[in-house]
């Protein structure tokens, strides 16, 4: 008795969990409100058909708030499946669509969780009329791929232009590539070498093995103790060169000074000869000026020397007084040669 008693309280009790649950679910469902509220039908069509995931009570949303579930799936034609489906959608009468209202459908992602369909209204429909509430409503459905939710359209265009553009430049960089290839190919120097027919060029690979070989060369020419010592000579050499190239330098700087205090002397003698040479043409001038001044005025005939010039009758005066003076002096001369013949006396008081 206390056995079949102690099952009859599990039972009971297990009874009332399953109870709570139902309620829970249909109260977070919103199926209790949904089944309360008026609807009215929609059709839904889709011309390309809709994902299997799509059922009968799957959610149906306007622009992301729930407004009522579809009631049934068909074909739109039975005997032409092809022509696609039609989804009649139950919407709560508080809610009205306009025409020009569109439906997609959201493919799961990576196959989880349940499609929604989605009833879209933008703001250049809103205005429009609304669908009928007596059955015959439709609205041009869409099942939306999985790539366009995951990357917008635009960015699908710009990848598969991307991807394009890459594809052409690996095949221009193909050739490239082969180039590459022969040019980093194993070609030893003793290949290249021995290559009479030069059908075997060097290349990069070439190259670096003669740099290490001369590089190796080069070791052991400076690790030569002998080489070090003449190294070491050379650059106490270079060190006295550099010291008397100093000391040179130093002699130059010097001359170069005295060559400007030069060319400052010569500088000032020159500027006081170019002073003098001034102060002389100035001279020269006021010279020529005076002498031009008389000239004006002797060949006006001002001033004594323009009188002596041009006055005839000075010129004549002078002349007879040149006449007398030269008679004079020779009748002088004739006495003082009587006088040395003793043709004439004379006597001294």
């Amino acid at each position: 008795m206390n056995e079949r008693r102690q099952n009859v309280i599990v039972g009971l009790f297990a009874l009332g969990g399953l109870g709570v649950l139902v309620i829970l679910v249909l109260m977070f469902g919103d199926v209790l409100t949904f089944l309360s509220a008026k609807t009215y039908k929609v059709n839904v069509i889709f011309p390309e058909g809709a994902t299997t995931a799509l059922r009968e009570g799957t959610a149906v949303t306007l622009n992301g708030k729930r407004v009522g579930q579809t009631t049934s799936i068909d074909f739109r034609n039975p005997k032409r499946p092809a022509d696609g489906l039609i989804v009649a959608v139950a919407i709560e009468g508080s809610y009205g669509l306009p025409h020009g209202t569109k439906a997609q459908v959201l493919t799961s992602l990576m196959g989880f969780g349940r499609p929604a369909l989605q009833l879209i209204v933008t703001k250049d429909i809103a205005n429009n009329p609304e669908l009928p509430r007596n059955g015959s409503g439709e609205v041009l459905g869409d099942l939306v791929p999985m790539l366009d939710q995951l990357l917008p359209p635009q960015m699908q265009t710009t990848l598969t232009t991307a991807t394009e553009q890459i594809g052409r430049l690996a095949d221009a960089l193909t050739p490239v590539a082969a180039d590459m290839h022969r040019l980093l190919d194993v070609r030893s120097i003793d290949d290249v070498d021995r290559d009479k027919a030069q059908q075997l060029t060097a290349n990069l690979y070439t190259a670096v093995q003669r740099l290490d070989t001369t590089l190796k060369g080069l070791n052991m020419i400076v690790s030569d103790p002998h080489n070090q010592e003449n190294f070491a000579a050379t650059m106490a050499n270079v060190r006295r060169t550099s010291d008397e190239f100093a000391l040179l330098t130093r002699d130059f700087r010097g001359s170069l000074v005295k060559w400007d205090q030069t060319l400052d002397t010569v500088k000032t003698n020159v500027d006081t000869s170019s002073r003098k040479l001034a102060d002389v043409a100035d001279s020269a001038d006021r010279l020529l000026t005076t002498a031009q001044k008389t000239f004006v005025l002797m060949n006006e005939g001002k001033g004594t020397a323009g009188l002596f010039l041009n006055d005839n009758r000075l010129y004549e005066s002078m002349v007879l007084t040149t006449d007398r003076l030269s008679k004079a002096i020779d009748e002088i001369r004739e006495i003082l040669s009587l006088m040395k013949k003793g043709e004439l006396k004379y006597r001294v008081f």
